[in-house]
C-alpha cells in the first residue's frame, strides 16, 4: 500500500482559523479518523505535541494592519501560542 493511499485512509483535512497574539492563520490540519469526528480538532490541541502543522496557509499580522496576507505551503504552529482555534466552513 503507498504512503499515500494510507494516509487518505488514516487521516482527514479540516480548514481552520488560528489566531494568536500576533497573527490570524486560515489554514488545513490534517486530523486522525480514528478519533471520534467531532473530537478530532480538541484531541489534537489537548495532545502532549508542541506543535500542530498546516498546509495551504495564509497569514495576516494583527498588530502591524497588514492589507496582503502571507501564504506558506506549510507551516508549524506552537500549541502554546493559540489563544482561538474555530473551523471554517469552504
Amino acid at each position: 500500500m503507498s504512503s499515500e493511499l494510507f494516509s487518505e485512509m488514516t487521516t482527514e483535512s479540516a480548514k481552520i482559523e488560528v489566531v494568536t497574539a500576533t497573527h490570524k492563520l486560515l489554514g488545513t490540519v490534517f486530523l486522525p479518523r480514528a478519533m471520534k469526528e467531532n473530537r478530532r480538532l480538541t484531541n489534537l490541541l489537548n495532545s502532549d505535541k508542541r506543535f500542530m502543522a498546516l498546509t495551504n496557509v495564509t497569514v495576516t499580522d494583527r498588530l502591524s494592519g497588514q492589507q496582503e496576507p502571507d501564504t506558506y505551503g506549510f507551516l508549524q504552529v506552537n500549541l502554546l501560542s493559540i489563544e482561538l482555534v474555530k473551523p471554517v466552513k469552504d
